[in-house]
């Protein structure tokens, strides 16, 4: 149950600090309002798991600012499946309100809102240089911002960019997310990888065509060691150029001016 203080009021007498709506206001009467207003105020005994961050100033059992936990215990024997956030003052009360009632009303919005967990994905992770890789933002919660790392020294602030690594490497992104509830930030390490070309690119020309078919049928052996110049044919690093290479050079064939697939060198 609540009911009206008497008009007039200003302050309120804040008796809890510590908890996240509270941050930064100081313990005792603190003024909200910079102008005269009338206040509500809670009479009825709270539940467990309740608690009380501030009081009307002139009756210390009118309460003004009370927060239910998620879980907590309510007077109707059920629980709070979220936060609840309890404020009795009123509308004009913000309209008026003093750099105190700001950060309270502030505080209480991203205590509500919780902090935003970051989260991405990319078009694909391991390519072939120069590589675009487009970014999708998977954050949940309220974002409001985004910061984009691409770890090759470039940044955006685009929520779903695209980006082009321009050299070979290993790259670490970082997208940090900020909101009402604060920031969140998620750093995936060596999570684009970019090569120059495919082993089985031996004239390094960006395919995998004849051409290259050609070296490595002239650099077969068999069983025999590897020739004279044709170390790089040896796909398989068994000490002999023979079918097992053909097959990798097979996996890896994209045909005359087409990449090749850098995954095509995985066994």
């Amino acid at each position: 149950n609540g009911a009206y203080a008497p008009d007039g009021q200003r302050q309120i007498d804040v008796i809890n600090s510590a908890h996240p709506v509270m941050e930064g206001i100081s313990t005792g009467a603190v003024e909200v309002t910079d102008v005269d207003e009338q206040f509500s105020y809670c009479t009825q005994d709270v539940a467990s798991g309740v608690q009380v961050l501030a009081l009307s100033t002139s009756n210390p059992n009118h309460k003004t600012i009370i927060v239910a936990e998620p879980g907590a215990s309510l007077l109707d024997g059920g629980t709070a499946a979220d936060k609840r956030i309890m404020l009795h003052l009123y509308d004009t009360t913000w309209l008026h309100s003093t750099s105190t009632g700001k950060r309270i009303l502030t505080n209480a919005v991203a205590y509500s809102l919780g902090k935003p967990t970051a989260g991405f994905a990319a078009s694909e992770t391991l390519g072939i240089a120069p590589m675009t890789v487009e970014f999708t933002d998977q954050s949940t919660g309220a974002v409001t911002s985004w910061t984009w790392d691409f770890g090759d020294g470039s940044v955006t602030g685009e929520r779903h960019p695209s980006h082009t690594y321009q050299e070979p490497g290993t790259y670490t992104v970082t997208l940090t997310v900020d909101g009402p509830g604060g920031p969140g930030s998620l750093t995936l390490a060596d999570y684009i990888v970019v090569v120059d070309s495919v082993a089985a690119d031996f004239d390094r020309d960006r395919d995998v065509d004849q051409s290259d078919f050609g070296h490595l049928q002239k650099c077969l052996t068999g069983t025999g060691p590897v020739g004279p110049g044709c170390e790089n044919a040896d796909l398989d690093e068994d000490g002999c150029v023979n079918n097992s290479d053909f097959l990798r050079l097979y996996q890896c064939f994209s045909g005359p001016g087409a990449l090749p697939d850098p995954a095509c060198e995985q066994p």
